[in-house]
């Protein structure tokens, strides 16, 4: 006694089979774009949040991209594209009501790292 066909493969309507695994992202890079430092302010994923008046944006800038990138690849070093976008939903809800950048920003964003 044999199994029978599952029905996608009697209506010759089975897709083929994916030709290779989904590629790991260059997670330094997507960090590199997703922040970036414009005059006294932060552009983090298309949201603009000021920098306190006694630091530099340029830095903060800096120190984000970081730390997104270290535990990117500290939790999720196989990420891929479904994984940056989910993060990247994310991070637009939580920076939504946001108008400055301080360290607890950055904690949150380690900690949304954390729960993909």
């Amino acid at each position: 006694m044999t199994l029978p066909y599952p029905h996608e493969v009697e209506t010759n309507a089975l897709k083929p089979h994916r030709d290779r695994a989904p590629q790991p992202l260059s997670i330094k890079d997507r960090a590199r774009d997703l922040v970036s430092a414009e005059d006294r302010r932060l552009v983090i994923a298309g949201c603009e949040l000021r920098v306190p008046p006694n630091k530099n944006a340029e830095a903060y800038a800096a120190r984000l991209q970081d730390s997104i990138t270290q535990r990117f690849l500290e939790r999720r070093p196989n990420a891929d594209e479904t994984t940056w976008s989910r993060f990247l939903r994310r991070l637009q809800g939580q920076l939504a009501n946001r108008t400055t950048v301080d360290s607890r920003t950055i904690q949150e964003i380690v900690l949304l790292i954390d729960g993909l």
